[in-house]
């Protein structure tokens, strides 16, 4: 990325400001403080990153304080094969423009602008990079974190090997691994959770299909005879494949064989015509006698060869007639043993039919007692939830109600007493209660403390308890008050409320029972499933004997129950068992006529092949001695003679290497052998259906036998185990291949970094020898690419016992070198070069004016291949940069402004 324009307004204190920045080589912004230098920086950051409608603290932090306006900030680069301006404005007047210029030309506004600059600099902008040259006024300089930067990665793979080894897709390659290798182990080294939960599902379903198969004891001997049987008739299969990929490739030998054959035949056809033409000249010199004889021959050996064929007529034609009866009475075997098949699964049908109905009828009955079970929990706990006395706050109760009565027994023995004697009928008023007294009736009151009696239309008698007598008032008073309060708190009140609390406490007893016994009955009638998963159960259960009921056929009518159902299957699989010996009876039986057939049908398409070749050479002898007669006279015979028979010796020759061509081949047995192939493979497939019809009635008998439902609990649970191992299997090899990967890829990229970190190193020992002298070393880390300790004539010292001004040097130094690295040599104004801008915000504060003059130089020569960019407000500090280019930004009142660069300083 290359930066050539930034602009400010409302910025902070920056009312407007705008810096030209050279896309090569160094430029320097100058001006006192708070003029707006470190703002350039921070403002392409926040340009970047914050939508325009971020509300961000940090956003806030820069709008000016003395106008409502909102922050605006414009900058014109080039990134990638990209050039563009970029300007966004904050709220208030928030807004975003973009207007990219290279390589098409396009417009954008909005968070559509915003989303298409994140894309370009996704695409063309190395992050880590990007905030590894970069260095913030105020903050102490560190090292870059560089070991992070896939482009410095790829310029050290091109610098080191000639070519760039990594690139975006195996950038974050050692990210992935790790990631890959923590989902199985800890960081400790450890198995996951998930990996020992694994292991404890796969123990666990170990465990409960061990339980299983012991209790399928009774059914393993079945089980191991069905599994062999299912093994052989697998194993029968495949060789039945192999097998017949062998007669395949038999017939394909048999086919060359024959396609040699039938060359032999024609050569031989092609010799005997060219021994006829010799025979024929030689003949015509001799009276053509010989033609004729041969021509008698012929005739002779065809004759012969068609008796043979009529004679062999009635054996085939009997044949044929064997194999169809033969194939008859096995289809009319095979339609009684489908029948019973029928049968049969009618009848297993039934009894499943009748399982069903059991199974329907017990449901129902612990759905019922389980609802009953759930309305008495609901009664007893809506009982607990109103009733607020249990045994503790009985007791409570009690030993309040005691003390209570213990305090009133001791104010009343122990307290003074008040003594009223009429002498003529009187009504007085006593603590708030009126008294009516006759003449000579007596009342006599306890007194705790201080008592009021009020003669009506008499006298007001005030007595004045004692110290001792309002103790025991006030203690009594108190166990009265504790009292009130728990039986308020117990919601108990009336004149006898000791009994009310222990009937309350009886009630919750025995409503604490009744939940109690209701819940297990609860339990025991659900067991593993809910009332609405057992309501469901006898829905379906409904549903599939009402839809057997619809789809089953009258005839034959049900049977009565489920014991009758399994006598008439039992019945059903001997009958079946009878017509699949007959049907294999019949399968033999038409296998054996097939055979004989086969035989008779090769030794007819023989004479066929025979008769047509004698028919052929009849022809020929014919047609030789028309032509002979036709064709030439006497006077030409010798001649023809001697070319006649030059020609059969050739035509004699080409038969003869054919023939020993063919004979090579052996067809005899490639012949036999694709006839065996074949017969074997016939066998196989008798093989294969007598095992299928095993394995069918070996499944039958398991069926009927393991109706308990055992057989499925273990099937399920050997399939969740075979699952859950595969899935523990997998798991680990998955584990065992990252902890590998990650093993191998951790000495390979140490050994990758380590040989690639010299070209860094080398720029570095450069700009080094620069600053320090010829006689300088810095050691570099492979792995961070941060600097180890600098060897200064011969003396190493470590980067943390370096002084502050040398490991300042060193920091600026490290980023130049990786700034040099990444940008080509003769990048142009055009482009970005493929690094980014080393920014330094006033740095170099504890270097000497020696050292200066020499980061001058070393600037100076990074400036030829990278873009570097200084902010300072001590031009001094920079003044040895040879071909800097200096920008200035003045500081009038109330603004900062700024213009072209400078002339180099």
């Amino acid at each position: 990325m290359r930066i050539h324009r930034i602009t400010l307004r409302d910025y902070r204190g920056v009312r407007t400001a705008e810096v030209a920045i050279s896309p090569t080589g160094v430029t320097i912004v100058q001006g006192p403080n708070e003029i707006g230098k470190s703002s350039l920086a921070e403002a392409v950051q926040f340009l970047f990153d914050e939508p325009d409608s971020s509300t961000k603290r940090q956003l806030k932090a820069v709008k000016r304080v003395d106008a409502d306006v909102g922050p605006f900030v414009e900058v014109e680069l080039t990134t990638g094969p990209y050039r563009l301006v970029y300007a966004k404005q904050w709220s208030p007047g928030a807004g975003t423009e973009l207007r990219v210029t290279a390589p098409t030309p396009e417009n954008r506004t909005g968070r559509d602008a915003h989303d298409r600059v994140r894309a370009i600099l996704d695409e063309t902008l190395d992050s880590a990079l990007w905030g590894a040259l970069r260095y913030e006024q105020g903050v102490s300089i560190t090292q870059a974190a560089l070991g992070k930067s896939r482009t410095l990665a790829a310029a050290l793979d091109a610098a080191a090997t000639g070519s760039a080894l990594g690139g975006d897709e195996e950038a974050d390659l050692w990210g992935r691994v790790e990631s890959e290798r923590l989902l199985h182990v800890t960081a400790t080294g450890r198995p996951t959770a998930e990996r020992k939960q694994l292991d404890d599902d796969v123990a666990s379903l170990r465990a409960t299909k061990a339980r299983l198969e012991e209790e399928l004891r009774a059914l393993d001997a079945a089980a191991e005879l069905y599994r062999t049987v299912g093994s052989e008739l697998k194993d029968v299969t495949v060789q039945q494949q192999d097998q017949a990929a062998t007669v395949g490739e038999q017939h394909r030998l048999a086919d060359g064989v024959r396609q040699k054959q039938r060359e032999v035949e024609q050569l031989e056809l092609a010799a005997q015509k060219a021994h006829a033409a010799a025979r024929e000249s030689a003949a015509a010199a001799n009276g053509r006698t010989l033609l004729v004889e041969a021509q008698a021959k012929a005739r002779e050996q065809l004759a012969v060869l068609e008796l043979e064929a009529e004679r062999a007529a009635p054996g085939l034609a009997a044949a044929k007639t064997a194999q169809s009866a033969a194939q008859t009475e096995l289809d009319e075997a095979r339609a009684r043993r489908e029948e019973a098949e029928r049968v049969g699964r009618r009848a297993i049908d039934d009894a499943e039919h009748f399982r069903t109905v059991l199974d329907c009828d017990t449901l129902s009955e612990r759905h019922e007692r389980a609802e009953r079970a759930e309305q008495a929990i609901s009664r007893a706990t809506a009982f607990l939830d109103t009733c607020r006395v249990d045994e503790d706050v009985l007791a409570k109760i009690q030993d309040a109600s005691l003390e209570a009565a213990e305090a009133r027994g001791r104010a009343s023995r122990e307290g003074a007493a008040v003594v009223v004697e009429a002498r003529v009928p009187l009504e007085l008023w006593i603590e708030g209660k009126v008294a009516r007294l006759g003449a000579g009736e007596r009342l006599e009151r306890a007194v705790a403390g201080d008592v009021e009696l009020d003669i009506v239309d008499i006298a007001r008698v005030s007595v004045a308890g004692g110290a001792a007598e309002r103790a025991l008032d006030d203690e009594a008073e108190r166990a009265g008050t504790r009292l009130a309060e728990l039986l308020a708190a117990a919601g108990i009140s009336g004149d006898d409320p000791l009994t009310q609390a222990r009937e309350a406490a009886r009630h919750r007893g025995e409503a604490e029972q009744e939940q109690a016994t209701a819940t297990a009955a609860l339990r025991d009638n659900l067991r593993d499933l809910t009332l609405q998963l057992i309501a469901e159960k006898i829905s379906r259960a409904r549903e599939r004997i009402a839809a057997y009921l619809a789809e089953r056929s009258a005839e034959p009518p049900l049977p009565d129950g489920l014991d009758v159902a399994k006598a008439i299957a039992e019945q059903a699989d001997a009958t079946l068992a009878i017509a699949r010996g007959a049907a294999e009876q019949r399968r033999a039986a038409l296998a054996s006529a097939e055979s004989a057939s086969h035989e008779i049908l090769a030794a007819e398409t023989e004479r066929t092949v025979r008769i047509e070749i004698a028919s052929s050479a009849l022809r020929s002898a014919e047609q030789a001695v028309a032509d002979a007669r036709a064709s030439a006279g006497d006077e030409a015979l010798e001649a023809a003679r001697s070319r006649d028979e030059e020609a059969a010796r050739a035509a004699a020759g080409d038969h003869t290497r054919a023939a020993e061509a063919l004979a090579s081949t052996d067809p005899v047995s490639t012949l036999a052998l694709l006839e065996n192939a074949e017969a074997v493979l016939e066998r196989l497939r008798a093989t294969q259906q007598q095992l299928a019809e095993r394995l069918a009635g070996l499944r039958s008998e398991l069926d009927v036998r393991g109706q308990a439902g055992l057989a499925d609990r273990l099937a399920v649970a050997g399939t969740e185990l075979a699952r859950t191992e595969r899935k523990q299997e997998l798991t680990d090899r998955r584990a065992g291949a990252a902890e590998l990967l990650h093993e191998r890829l951790s000495v390979h990229r140490d050994a990758a970094r380590r040989s690639y970190v010299a070209p860094f190193k080398q720029q570095l020992d450069a700009f080094a020898r620069i600053v320090f002298g010829a006689d300088v070393a810095v050691e570099v880390d492979h792995d961070s690419l941060e600097i180890v300790s600098r060897t200064l004539d011969g003396v190493t010292i470590p980067y943390d016992s370096l002084s502050s001004g040398a490991k300042e040097q060193l920091c600026v130094l490290a980023r130049l070198a990786c700034a040099s690295l990444v940008s080509p040599a003769g990048a142009g104004t055009g482009s970005d070069g493929g690094g980014v801008p080393v920014i330094f915000d006033d740095a170099l504060g504890y270097s000497d004016s020696g050292r200066l003059e020499r980061l001058g130089a070393a600037f100076n020569v990074a400036g030829d291949r990278c873009q570097v960019i200084v902010l300072t407000c001590v031009p001094e500090r920079y003044r040895h940069i040879g071909s800097a280019t200096v920008v200035r930004l003045d500081s009038a009142p109330g603004r900062s402004g700024g213009a072209a660069p400078d002339e180099a300083a």
